[in-house]
């Protein structure tokens, strides 16, 4: 823009005061132009997702956080409840508004326009935090070009959520809850014509769910999580919904040596419907 004003002084007919007034307009447009403030830069969020906000979010929540490296402390973290049946994404997308969304992880699969999903057994897999740890980089310079991660899920077992499980719980045993939801999660899945997708985010609530309960046995602290939740007490289990969920239970409560209150039985319902 000086150059310009300099370049007209070379013109013919131009006078000085004209020469003055184009390195004059030059000068303040350059200054405009460094001085014109910028727009802060959105912060980058992760939002981890499960049935209740509570448990395998908050679980996954602690796992991300540990991963991050000082390149990227501008990541938050946020633990959000999707409500299976209706995934409703609207607080998902206030999020989205408010940070740059580069990632929903969790146990409820959630899509969303340009924002990838990596389902949680995924995620602590290798593959699956590699996709996060690239997702983190390509963003590090806001680059929003990212390509959704490809979800390829394998039916053979449910034991695909065990590596995801033992990277998240303090106390179960991961491999035997596994071989109890093999047995299962089958004539369940039948039932309520769950999705796999479905299927894996269920058996991970219920095996974060154990590993709590192992852990306030350990510190006798079971009433104060039973109080916790919620009792549903106008929802009726029919006969043919009992028929699979209580073999289950009880067998999870002879082989780990914990109890399972009612009240799981009816909030596990309420979920699977």
């Amino acid at each position: 823009m000086v150059l310009e004003a300099g370049r007209k002084s070379l013109v013919e007919g131009i006078t000085a005061h004209q020469v003055y007034e184009a390195a004059y307009d030059a000068m303040t447009v350059f200054m405009r132009h460094e001085t014109a403030p910028s727009l802060p830069k959105k912060k980058r969020v992760i939002a981890t997702v499960c049935f209740t906000g509570e448990g395998a979010a908050q679980l996954l929540e602690e796992w991300i956080a540990s991963q991050l490296t000082t390149a990227d402390d501008d990541v938050v973290i946020r633990t959000v409840r999707v409500d299976p049946v209706t995934r409703d994404t609207s607080l998902l997308y206030q999020l989205k508004d408010y940070y740059e969304m580069i990632a929903i992880i969790g146990t409820v699969s959630i899509s969303m326009d340009e924002v990838p999903f990596i389902p949680a057994w995924e995620l602590l897999k290798e593959e699956g935090s590699s996709r996060l740890f690239k997702l983190l980089e390509m963003t590090r310079k806001y680059d929003s070009s990212h390509t959704e991660p490809e979800n390829v899920l394998s039916e053979d077992s449910m034991c695909i959520i065990e590596p995801g499980l033992n990277e998240i719980v303090s106390h179960l045993d991961a491999a035997l809850f596994c071989k109890l939801l093999d047995e299962h999660i089958p004539g369940l899945r039948k039932y309520y014509d769950w999705e796999f997708d479905r299927s894996l985010g269920m058996s991970m609530h219920i095996g974060v769910f154990i590993d709590r309960m192992l852990d306030a046995q350990m510190n006798n602290e079971e009433k104060k999580l039973i109080s916790t939740i919620p009792a549903y007490p106008d929802l009726k289990v029919l006969p043919e919904e009992y028929k699979l969920w209580f073999p289950f239970l009880k067998q999870i409560e002879v082989s780990f040596h914990i109890f399972i209150p009612d009240e799981f039985l009816r909030g596990s319902v309420k979920l699977a419907r």
